[in-house]
């Protein structure tokens, strides 16, 4: 055993682990996002993300604005729980958020938000 290899496996986690710290850091928010988008962090870079629910819709539907990180929207309009047997998500919390993988937002208890309308 090399004497040092304990310092270059403590060096190369720190590395490791800060790689994956920056990942998450916000970009500069954009001024065409809305103040109450969250940053959803992703293996591609991430998403800004505004979901809210609204008295007059169905239990299983919500409101959906996800954008690009220089602030072009990608996606505006309905989002459908899935399954739809569960359909509270409690939106005070974005860390339920785990995913954007383009057509639906993963949560972290394995349903989704599928986007039904079209697409800008």
């Amino acid at each position: 055993m090399l004497p040092h290899q304990p310092t270059v496996t403590l060096l190369l986690l720190g590395l490791l682990l800060a790689g994956c710290r920056e990942k998450e850091q916000s970009p500069p928010r954009p001024t065409q996002v809305p103040r109450e988008a969250f940053w959803l962090a992703g293996p591609d870079g991430g998403v800004f993300v505004a979901v809210e629910k609204r008295n007059e819709d169905p239990p299983a539907l919500y409101q959906g604005r996800i954008f690009y990180p220089h602030g072009e929207r990608w996606y505006e309009g309905p989002l459908t729980v899935e399954p739809s047997d569960r359909p509270d998500i409690d939106l005070r919390d974005p860390k339920i958020f785990v995913g954007w993988d383009g057509e639906r937002l993963l949560l972290g208890d394995g349903r989704a938000l599928r986007a039904t309308g079209q697409r800008p």
